[in-house]
């Protein structure tokens, strides 16, 4: 296209679209924060996976290993999360993409304008302990934070029965996101600060 008199040409890309039926759009799930109260879990194992990551680009380092699927697993986490969504115990839910589990928390709370207080310590890792770094920010595949009510708490774990997944801390009354690790902050930011430093890329 042309933009100010310039020609800007993009490079043939591949581009997936991918389209699904929902019969009933009312139990479409978003990925902001609803409730002060709501249990948070994370759905997946997290392993030493900052190869071609966002973080990895940000410090301008190379990292050897990348993330792999784990497509048996990942299959029936879905299947999990498929039924335990179309039975209404899921109050949000959102990916873990581009920068891994700091960013999506991120976004589930500048989404809902919630706090949380979230134990990293929590978090099931694939074989060795890992660093606060690869906690944060690996983009191992497959992975999914879930948002519950505390009534809900237990018909929803039974789903995962056998699988990797944990409950790590709770949506908040307050105005920030705390994630702590061996009894440290880690993380202390108010939510309109994370959110102005989103919104901040986007102000051309």
């Amino acid at each position: 296209y042309t933009g100010g008199g310039v020609k800007i040409s993009i490079p043939p890309t591949v581009l997936f679209t991918v389209v699904g039926f929902m019969a009933d759009a009312s139990k479409a799930v978003t990925s902001d924060f609803k409730n002060p109260g709501d249990l948070i879990y994370i759905l997946g194992r997290t392993a030493s996976e900052l190869g071609a990551s966002e973080i990895a680009a940000e410090l301008g380092a190379r990292r050897p290993t990348a993330p792999q699927v784990d497509a048996a697993a990942a299959g029936k986490r879905y299947r999990s999360l498929h039924a335990a969504i179309q039975s209404g115990l899921v109050t949000a839910c959102h990916d873990l993409s581009d920068g891994g589990f700091a960013v999506a928390l991120a976004e589930m709370a500048f989404g809902g304008r919630l706090g949380a207080e979230v134990d990293m310590d929590l978090l099931p890792v694939a074989g060795q302990k890992l660093s606060s770094l690869e906690l944060l920010y690996s983009e191992s595949a497959s992975r999914l934070l879930a948002t519950v009510a505390p009534a809900d708490k237990d018909a929803f774990e039974a789903l995962f029965a056998g699988q990797a997944f944990a409950r790590i801390g709770r949506v908040s009354t307050g105005t920030a996101l705390r994630l702590s690790r061996g009894g440290a902050l880690l993380v202390n930011e108010p939510v309109d600060a994370l959110a102005a430093a989103f919104k901040v890329t986007l102000d051309w």
